[in-house]
């Protein structure tokens, strides 16, 4: 019990970092202490540093191996943060009482992250929610969007991060999807952030 109340302070303080940093299009896509920051998108920045390669969105969904290691790799930070041995449903538990994922509740899913949502939810024997919403009361699949896998990673002690993502790349025997430009308004976005600091 007083590991979880450990984590419960520890989980608080992450939050409060979060809340204090001004990121309205950046909003759950920093790592505290980073200072990598700003060189690239916030969301390549933080699967190329910060989220290991099985979260890939470019791998298959629906692949057995992908959907298994990224539960395994999910229920790998749970225990690491809980402390013992657990379940995702646990990790769920403490970001709902802790609402840590307040601050991304108008985030909207994807389709193609709702499809990986919906896979890891087959996985795990959970009913499919008719939407996937990152707060309040949300699913254990919702733990693979990107957001989350980023505060995640600014949880994790750095240390700890960096193993996680070297115990949980990605496969090297899957064919990646080939990637689509970015969209022009994010690449214009990209820009007016760079020139306006």
């Amino acid at each position: 019990m007083h590991a979880v109340a450990r984590m419960d302070v520890h989980v608080s303080q992450v939050r409060q970092k979060l809340d204090k940093q001004e990121m309205p299009t950046n909003l759950g896509w920093c790592v505290p202490g980073c200072t990598l920051e700003g060189q690239d998108l916030p969301r390549v920045h933080a699967f190329r540093y910060h989220i290991p390669g099985i979260f890939d969105d470019r791998l298959p969904c629906n692949d057995a191996s992908v959907v298994k290691g990224r539960v395994m790799a999910l229920t790998q930070v749970a225990t690491w943060l809980l402390r013992r041995p657990c379940i995702l449903s646990e990790l769920v538990d403490l970001f709902n009482r802790q609402r840590v994922l307040a601050p991304l509740s108008v985030v909207r899913v994807s389709p193609t992250c709702r499809k990986a949502m919906v896979e890891v939810c087959n996985y795990l024997g959970v009913s499919v929610p008719q939407q996937f919403v990152l707060s309040p009361d949300i699913s254990p699949a919702v733990l693979i969007h990107g957001r989350v896998l980023s505060i995640l990673a600014a949880i994790l002690q750095p240390e700890d991060r960096d193993y996680w993502r070297s115990i949980f790349p990605c496969p090297s025997d899957i064919q990646l999807k080939s990637v689509k430009s970015l969209p022009v308004e994010m690449r214009l976005r990209s820009l007016a952030c760079r020139l306006m600091s």
